[in-house]
């Protein structure tokens, strides 16, 4: 995924940029700066991560190529920027910094060859113009693409998004990490039982009241807020519980449903008792917290779950998602057919890439990022061969 921040001139996007650079070390590509004599602009220049830098505008040059005063010299640029972008595409480098798409650097041909395979080959951090360019349109409709307007929002919120973009991974990647926290020696039902209770702790510190309605599926999402709601209840949440599920629950949920159970608390099943039964449920609550679908959902939510999450949808009551918006697609930020439009969404190890895409934003609500009882940076450093070694 691509991270691009948009907006007018001087409105911080650079600096933010820089900032964020303490969270990718494995980068490289180029700033475009101002150059100043005093209170006056009189040009730019490019600059490195390396620290190579050259003046590539100034208001002296002669050049067929100009925006607004400015001269722009389009061999001084290729001969830094784009050389180094290049680099970057045979390098080992994870991300790529282009600051910036704009007009100046559209100039150059060699420019616009190299960003396209930089953005089938890395991720990249950059900012990009507000201008109506067809190169730059094509870029901003990538579905790989995640543009903040900071005209639209203020700096802390915009700059509370990309950490959180930046550290998204696609499916493939959390289904790796969680292989990974099974080969420590983790079971999926202590993984459950770990994930739940951070789960616990991050709607419990939302102070949302305490009545709750908990709709569960009948995956291992629906198995975290079941396990979830046992933890509400012996705190004191008054928590009624629906499953909503058409098909039979797999052996993590139907674990949770039954130790429910055996607590004293009563199951609905809505696909039994019917629709009219979660209306009342969800009438009767102060919030809901949803665990009906998960990263694993594979195709066009069914009629009855659309069903579902169109009451939860049209009750405006407070909605939590466990790990995901149920029926929000985890790599493109799509709805497949229905998705909860949550006010919290507390993820699982990482935000998902699906948070910042297509229509992602519009379904998450404020995220939380929650680990399953091991961090993400232990997962990522596992080292299963390692590991076998300095067992007994």
């Amino acid at each position: 995924m691509h991270l691009f921040l948009t907006g007018r001139p001087s409105c911080g996007k650079t600096t933010l940029i820089k900032s964020l650079l303490n969270y990718i070390p494995n980068s490289k590509g180029f700033f475009t700066e101002e150059i100043r004599q005093g209170s006056e602009r009189t040009g730019f220049k490019v600059s490195t991560l390396e620290g190579k830098e050259a003046v590539f505008a100034h208001k002296d040059f002669k050049s067929p190529y100009k925006v607004s005063k400015y001269g722009v010299d389009i061999e001084v640029f290729d001969s830094v920027a784009v050389v180094q972008l290049q680099e970057a595409l045979e390098s080992k480098c994870e991300f790529v910094i282009i600051d910036e798409l704009g007009k100046m650097e559209l100039f150059s041909e060699r420019f616009k060859e190299v960003v396209p395979k930089l953005l089938d080959k890395k991720k990249v951090l950059g900012t990009i113009s507000v201008i109506e360019d067809p190169f730059l349109e094509k870029i901003r409709k990538r579905k790989d693409a995640c543009i903040l307007d900071m005209n639209k929002e203020g700096l802390e919120e915009v700059k509370e998004k990309a950490h959180l973009a930046l550290k998204s991974l696609a499916v493939k990647e959390i289904r790796r990490l969680e292989e990974n926290a099974r080969k420590m020696g983790l079971s999926e039902r202590t993984l459950i039982e770990n994930a739940s209770s951070n789960l616990f702790k991050a709607v419990d510190n939302l102070k949302l009241g305490k009545e709750i309605l908990v709709v569960a599926g009948r995956g291992n999402n629906g198995a975290d807020v079941l396990s979830c709601a046992r933890k509400l209840l012996s705190s004191g949440y008054k928590v009624k519980v629906a499953i909503a599920s058409e098909k039979e629950l797999g052996p993590e949920a139907l674990f949770q449903k039954e130790t429910l159970e055996k607590s004293g608390i009563r199951i609905h099943n809505i696909y039994q008792q019917g629709l009219g039964q979660l209306s009342s449920l969800v009438n009767n609550c102060k919030w809901i917290l949803e665990g009906i679908l998960g990263i694993g959902i594979k195709g066009e939510v069914s009629p009855f779950l659309c069903e579902v999450i169109d009451i939860i949808n049209k009750s405006a009551k407070t909605a939590v998602a466990c790990d995901i918006p149920s029926g929000l697609y985890p790599d493109e930020g799509k709805p497949l057919g229905k998705a909860i439009k949550a006010d919290y969404t507390v993820t699982f190890i990482a935000p998902k890439e699906g948070f910042f895409l297509g229509e992602g934003p519009n379904y998450c609500g404020k995220i939380f990022v929650a680990d399953i009882g091991v961090s993400r940076e232990s997962l990522e450093n596992f080292n299963d061969d390692v590991s076998r070694e300095i067992l007994p």
